[in-house]
């Protein structure tokens, strides 16, 4: 039997961050753990090395917050150690939770609201640099559709309620109603006022009354009108209800996966909802890795989607970033919605501060189809990222503090999806193919399946035998 040996020195820490999305994607630490296993073992030099990802265990690390931990480990020959600690960071149930708690109703309502309060960013959008004019039609295409979906159960709403009441008002309208005797060759039949005989002072006999005159009053006419678009309505929904039968989710799970991704990251960006409590949990966990000892060899951030933004938001604050942030020696953002959040909020990545040792490395992995990752460029080239990003960093060797403004960019990956957009751009937006470019970094839970992780993890973590050109010497 193989036996364990922990090498604290050659150890690392990995703090991953996964995206919004709870339905579409495995983003589970076991996935992730599973595929970097899988790329060590397929860029490791050594014949023989097995990577494998072993069970973990859940710790406690600040105002009751738990975070999942599994390890990567080597065996070769007879020997077993450990590459590195993953870390997840779940924040999704913090942010999520309070929109999630709403009616199905509920959320459509926000989710038209919000639409309606972000007419002018769409508006900014359309001559903001940062995505070309096919992603950018995908982008308001997929806006008009949740708006479409939250809009469709309104409809159903307003329907069921009408159809409900359809034939309660049919029946007052048919047996007669206050004011009202019958209905006649599509006329309603209103008696005409009663007025006194001022020669007897009483009021006209039966047989004078029988005079009536046709009357269409306003309510009369909205109640028709009314009936004559149920059926409109009805078929709308049944025409809907068809097309979404089709899917293997439900309609109503769909809209409401959408719903929630899009309230919660426009509220998390432009009304920084949950943002303080989302950024906390992040430094919280990466005090408490760096707190561990004997201490790592390297911590790396790696964060996937909107777990990449959040990864920026931390590294990178408004404020004086916290002293632990300079011990981050890695950055790798998966699908970073960097150009999708810059052309709507173009102020949203401004006036930020860096850690003071500037000597982290940061890594983009990104796929021209993918229309929420970005290249950090204003085209889409699969070339050098460009400098869009610029931070202050202060000099805290000094007695008088100097800041320096520079502009960072990290170091663009691209990966080949095998994915093929077509000739046609009106097909590719009206596919969404953009939109499923964005899941398929990675696919399932085995080991041995390609995935982004190879462009990357080799380079950060193959470092456990000594003169690797991967690694470093140290011990």
């Amino acid at each position: 039997m193989a036996e364990e040996h922990i090498d604290f020195a050659a150890r690392d820490a990995v703090i991953y961050i996964p995206g919004l999305a709870v339905n579409t994607l495995s983003q589970d630490i076991e996935t992730i753990g599973n595929k970097i296993a899988g790329s060590l073992e397929r860029n490791s030099e050594e014949i023989g090395d097995a990577f494998v990802l072993k069970d973990g265990v859940e710790e406690a690390y600040a105002d009751g917050n738990r975070t999942r931990m599994r390890q990567v480990q080597v065996t070769t020959g007879e020997e077993v150690r450990t590459v590195a600690d993953l870390y997840e960071l779940d924040y999704r149930s913090c942010i999520r939770q309070s929109f999630e708690e709403r009616s199905l109703l509920g959320k459509c309502l926000v989710v038209l609201v919000m639409l309606f309060g972000s007419t002018p960013a769409f508006l900014r959008a359309a001559v903001q640099p940062g995505k070309t004019v096919a992603e950018k039609a995908q982008l308001f295409f997929a806006g008009t559709i949740l708006g479409l979906m939250a809009l469709y159960f309104f409809v159903l709403l307003i329907t069921a309620l009408g159809t409900l009441t359809l034939g309660v008002g049919e029946s007052r309208m048919s047996h007669g109603m206050p004011g009202v005797d019958r209905v006649e060759q599509g006329q309603l039949l209103r008696p005409a006022p009663q007025t006194l005989d001022t020669s007897t002072n009483e009021p006209p006999s039966a047989g004078e009354s029988a005079n009536a005159q046709p009357v269409v009053d306003v309510w009369d006419r909205g109640w028709h009108a009314l009936v004559a678009v149920f059926p409109l309505l009805q078929g709308l929904i049944v025409i809907i209800a068809a097309l979404g039968a089709f899917r293997k989710e439900s309609l109503k799970a769909v809209i409401s996966e959408a719903a929630t991704e899009f309230v919660t990251a426009v509220g998390y960006i432009q009304a920084a909802e949950r943002k303080q409590s989302v950024n906390g949990q992040l430094n919280a966990l990466l005090e408490y890795v760096l707190e561990k000892q004997p201490a790592y060899r390297k911590v790396h951030v790696l964060g996937y989607s909107f777990g990449s933004l959040i990864a920026l938001d931390s590294l990178f604050p408004r404020y004086r970033p916290a002293l632990h942030l300079n011990r981050v020696d890695s950055l790798v953002t998966i699908g970073c919605p960097f150009d999708m959040v810059r052309i709507f909020w173009p102020d949203y990545f401004t006036r930020r501060q860096a850690p003071s040792q500037g000597g982290l490395e940061w890594m983009n992995i990104y796929s021209r189809y993918d229309v929420l990752g970005s290249n950090f460029r204003d085209d889409d080239q699969e070339q050098d990222a460009e400098s869009l990003f610029e931070v202050v960093v202060e000099d805290r060797a000094t007695e008088a503090p100097v800041s320096a403004r520079i502009k960072l960019s990290p170091r663009n990956f691209a990966y080949d999806l095998g994915m093929q957009m077509g000739k046609y751009p009106l097909a590719t937006v009206l596919t969404f193919k953009g939109f499923r470019a964005h899941q398929l970094y990675w696919e399932g839970g085995g080991v041995s399946e390609l995935s982004c992780f190879d462009l990357v993890m080799p380079r950060l973590l193959l470092h456990y035998t000594a003169g690797h050109p991967h690694g470093d010497s140290r011990p």
